[in-house]
């Protein structure tokens, strides 16, 4: 990094449906975890392009609502970017909310 450039400040969302909870991310690569059961009467996804343990590119995060992980993963898949996603989110009908420089 250059020095007179300033450090990258992350950025974190929470991303809600209906008022529920359902992903935490943040702009930084890396995992993206389900901490979601799926329900009893839910037929799982199809595979994702891309393995669970994979690194992703332009984010980290916690999925928590298995009804909502296959939308979010289709919308993420879509995405060439960060900002992108967060757009295609709100347009699908879900709540962002910024959370930088909270804890």
């Amino acid at each position: 990094m250059n020095k007179n450039q300033a450090p990258h400040e992350i950025r974190r969302c929470k991303i809600f449906k209906n008022k529920k909870l359902v992903l935490e991310i943040e702009d930084v690569p890396g995992k993206l975890h389900s901490s979601a059961s799926p329900p009893s009467s839910a037929t799982p996804p199809s595979p994702p392009n891309q393995a669970a343990t994979d690194r992703h590119p332009f984010l980290s995060g916690f999925a928590y609502d298995a009804v909502s992980e296959h939308e979010l993963l289709k919308l993420l898949e879509v995405s060439p970017n960060f900002d992108t996603y967060l757009i295609n989110l709100t347009n699908a009908g879900f709540d962002v909310i910024d959370i930088r420089g909270r804890s």
